[in-house]
C-alpha cells in the first residue's frame, strides 16, 4: 500500500488529497462503518460485554487490521476523486509535534484536520474541514454514530486539547522509548492492570506506565484524552485524528518488533479473552458481511496475521525515537 510518512512532511497537494479522500468517505458512507466497527468491538451492548479490541493482546493487531482496510478505503476514494490512489495514511508523531498551535504544528491547521474546539460552544470544532455544518444542502462531517453509553450524543466534532486538568501534556520521546525497552509483548493474565514492566502491549496501550510518574494515563490512552471531546467515547474514530494517532501506535509496534527481532512474538494461544488469542478471529475481520457500501464479506484475519510488516504492504519512512 505504501510509505506511510509523518503528517508534517505532506504537500500542499497531498494534504488536499488526503482531507478529500476522507470527506468522500463520509459522503459515500464508507468512513461511519468503522465508527460503528469500533462502537461494536468494544462493546456496544454494555458495560460488561467482551472488548474485542482492546485493554488485552488483540489492541495491536486489530487497530492494524482496522488501518489496513482503512487505507484502502482511502485509497479508493482518492481514485474516486480523480486522482492515482498513491496515498497513504499519515502519522502524528505525538513526542515532537507537541503544540497545539497550527502555526507551529500544521496538523492543526484549516487545511488539515482543524483546531481544537470552542470551550464556550460545547467544545465544538468550528473551522476546517470537519467543522460540522448542518445547514441543509451544506451538511459536513455530522456524526451519525454514537457510543450507546452516551446520553446526551451531539451531531458535531468535539475537541478539548489539554482541558483535563490530569492530563494537560502530550507523551514524550522518553516515554516511548521505556516502553520500547520492555522485551515482552504481553503477559498473562492479559488484563489492563499487569505490571508495566511485563507487558510492552499494556504499555503502549496506556494502562500503566514503567513505574508511578504522575503522567497516567499513558501513551495511547493519553492521546485520547488530550484531544478530549470526540475521542473520548467508544466512537473515538468519529474524529480523524484517531487515524493518525493509531498509525504511530501502529508505528512504534513496528519498532518494537524491529528492535527486539520479534516479529512473531504474540503470546497467548489459548487463555486470553475470547478474540485476543493467536488463531482467533478478530471481530469483525471473521468473514461476516461487510456493512460497507458495496461491500460482500469481510476477510477472516487473527492475530497471527498480522504480525510480519513486511508482508502487509506497507512500512513507514522512519522507526526512529
Amino acid at each position: 500500500m505504501g510509505i506511510r510518512q509523518n503528517q508534517k512532511t505532506l504537500s500542499p497537494a497531498m494534504r488536499s488529497r488526503f482531507v478529500n479522500a476522507l470527506k468522500r468517505m463520509k459522503t459515500d458512507g464508507v468512513y461511519d462503518v468503522y465508527v460503528r466497527w469500533h462502537v461494536e468491538a468494544m462493546g456496544d451492548m454494555g458495560p460488561n460485554s467482551p472488548n474485542f479490541a482492546h485493554q488485552g493482546p488483540v489492541f495491536l493487531p486489530w487497530h492494524r487490521q482496522f488501518l489496513i482496510l482503512f487505507e484502502e478505503d482511502l485509497q479508493k476514494a482518492d481514485r474516486a476523486n480523480g486522482a492515482d490512489g498513491s496515498i497513504t495514511l499519515p502519522y502524528w508523531d505525538w513526542t515532537v509535534d507537541q503544540s497545539p498551535d497550527p502555526a507551529e504544528n500544521p496538523l492543526w491547521a484549516d487545511d488539515l484536520l482543524g483546531p481544537t474546539g470552542d470551550p464556550n460552544q460545547g467544545f465544538r470544532v468550528t473551522s476546517g474541514p470537519f467543522a460540522t455544518d448542518t445547514t441543509q444542502g451544506h451538511e459536513n462531517w455530522v456524526l451519525h454514530v454514537h457510543d450507546p453509553m452516551d446520553d446526551q450524543p451531539v451531531d458535531f466534532l468535539q475537541r478539548g486539547f489539554g482541558s483535563d486538568p490530569q492530563v494537560d501534556n502530550l507523551p514524550t520521546a522518553d516515554d516511548v522509548r521505556n516502553a520500547l525497552q520492555v522485551p515482552v509483548y504481553d503477559s498473562s493474565p492479559w488484563n489492563t492492570r499487569v505490571v508495566g514492566t511485563k507487558s510492552f502491549r499494556n504499555l503502549l496501550e496506556g494502562w500503566v506506565t514503567i513505574k508511578p510518574t504522575g503522567r497516567e494515563p499513558g501513551l495511547h490512552n493519553r492521546v485520547h484524552v488530550w484531544i478530549g471531546g470526540s475521542m473520548l467515547p467508544m466512537s473515538s474514530p468519529n474524529d480523524p485524528i484517531f487515524f493518525l494517532n493509531h498509525c504511530n501506535v501502529d508505528r512504534i509496534w513496528a519498532a518494537w518488533q524491529t528492535a527486539h527481532q520479534q516479529a512473531d512474538q504474540y503470546p497467548p494461544t489459548q487463555g486470553a479473552p475470547e478474540g485476543h488469542n493467536r488463531g482467533d478471529l478478530m471481530q469483525p475481520f471473521d468473514g461476516r458481511a461487510d456493512a460497507r457500501p458495496g461491500g460482500t464479506t469481510l476477510p477472516k484475519v487473527t492475530p497471527a496475521d498480522l504480525l510480519d510488516l513486511t508482508k502487509l504492504g506497507y512500512s513507514y519512512d522512519t522507526l526512529a525515537f
